[in-house]
């Protein structure tokens, strides 16, 4: 196996949970969505956005032709969002994250 397959199985397994948790975020705002979408919250209405469109991102770079050298910046890119938004979803309970 070289780095490339390694690198698009890493986020075909991203994929997964990025999918479950753009659906819960979709029910979630709509759900919530006098609440969430208001002006005095920007970075919440951009890390909902953010969450919602990642699955669409990740399945944009498993598109990427092969040889990219782009595919690896943008997979560490990817990965460290995903780590972003699980630190946002365990945190969130404990405190006032992202202005709310």
């Amino acid at each position: 196996m070289n780095l490339e397959s390694i690198t698009r199985q890493s986020l075909l397994a991203l994929l997964a949970p990025a999918v479950l948790i753009a659906f819960g975020s979709v029910v979630g705002g709509l759900m919530f969505a006098r609440i969430l979408f208001r002006a005095e919250r920007p970075f919440a209405i951009s890390m909902w956005l953010a969450i919602v469109l990642f699955p669409v991102w990740i399945l944009a770079l498993l598109g990427m032709r092969a040889g990219s050298k782009k595919l690896y910046p943008l997979a560490a890119a990817s990965w460290l969002f995903g780590a972003m938004v699980a630190i946002y979803y365990v945190w969130q309970p404990y405190g006032r994250l992202w202005g709310w």
